[in-house]
């Protein structure tokens, strides 16, 4: 089974500071939409996600015909991997370890290259791209470092994935919630790449992993209806489509959400380094760290607090972990549970 964080079923946990979801919540309209979908629930979904669909290209301003919709970011993942067949696949690392679990069935021959300077895509990753390769796996902000990929440097290696006919599937599912999206993001330019797939999650922005809607856009409509089929006719709930129309409706909060999120995690790296871990940089909703003590996920549970052990990333061993930013008394409380750890003997 792939390792995630989450997994309050085998595990007592009090606070959860494994999983990257937007600390404020589930909003309420959204909850409400998830509870009035019930009397739905004896009809099949729409197919299309009509009203999701519409919705969300107007927000994202893109043509509807580059939206594809998933059960999780990760459904759709698997499904461009089988629609592209690759055999040579260049994966950077550290990264999510559900892009390894995607490409299984396919068996590729997969080159990973570890990232420099505190975990950051360097020029050094430009020198991989070779004819051979198929596929290119981006994180944007990565995980689990939470490190934007400098914008000039991603079109660079866009540009030269285009002109080689590598498909790139670049993983923005944590980018609504990061310190400056606008600038960061590719989804405005998508049309300048048509070997791009974007990934995104309702999941993160609008915490709600357990109702499972992910999407891609892609300009390549002939890729968009590979992958399409691929895909189970009804995969997306009445439910999961309800809760994304509402959440658009308030996609504004999530200005508000990224100023808290910057704001509590600049105190929450201050006072982690100051109990002797080390911070990586990030500017994402969450902190990958170096503790001194490499039972501390075992010691935090025992205080029935789950943070994610990163040790089965491909690029990082024991004693590596990453912590979500929290509200201020979650974040406080770890804090002290850390530093309680740190000193013991």
């Amino acid at each position: 089974m792939m390792s995630h964080g989450g997994d309050r079923y085998r595990n007592k946990v009090r606070l959860d500071f494994s999983v990257n979801t937007n600390p404020a919540g589930v909003l309420e309209s959204v909850r409400q939409s998830l509870i009035n979908s019930i009397s739905k629930a004896e009809h099949y979904p729409d197919q299309e996600a009509s009203a999701l669909r519409k919705d969300l290209a107007e927000a994202l301003q893109v043509r509807e015909d580059m939206l594809l919709f998933g059960n999780g970011a990760s459904e759709i993942l698997t499904a461009a991997v089988r629609a592209a067949k690759p055999k040579n696949v260049l994966l950077p690392v550290p990264s999510f370890s559900g892009y390894q679990w995607a490409l299984r069935p396919e068996a590729p021959k997969i080159r990973y290259v570890e990232m420099e300077d505190d975990f950051q895509i360097t020029q050094k990753l430009i020198g991989e791209l070779t004819e051979e390769m198929d596929m290119l796996f981006l994180t944007n902000p990565n995980n689990p470092t939470g490190r934007y990929i400098r914008h000039d440097l991603l079109e660079e290696i866009l540009d030269i994935c285009r002109e080689k006919k590598i498909l790139v599937i670049l993983d923005e599912c944590f980018m609504e919630l990061s310190d400056d999206p606008e600038h960061n993001t590719c989804v405005p330019q998508i049309s300048r790449w048509q070997n791009l797939i974007i990934l995104r999650a309702f999941t993160k922005s609008f915490a709600i992993p357990g109702v499972r809607l992910g999407y891609m856009i892609c300009a390549d409509t002939a890729l968009n209806e590979k992958i399409r089929q691929m895909l189970p006719e009804w995969n997306l709930s009445v439910m999961a489509q309800d809760a994304g129309v509402a959440a658009l409706k308030e996609i504004g909060t999530l200005k508000e959400a990224r100023a808290q999120i910057i704001k509590d995690r600049t105190y929450l790296k201050e006072q982690l380094e100051e109990a002797g871990l080390q911070c990586t940089p990030s500017n994402a909703g969450f902190l990958l760290l170096k503790s001194p003590r490499e039972d501390l996920y075992e010691k935090l549970l025992e205080k029935e607090i789950l943070i994610r052990d990163c040790s089965d990333y491909q690029g990082l061993s024991k004693g590596y972990y990453r912590v979500a930013v929290r509200p201020k008394e979650e974040n406080e409380e770890l804090i002290r549970a850390v530093r309680d750890v740190i000193k013991e003997k």
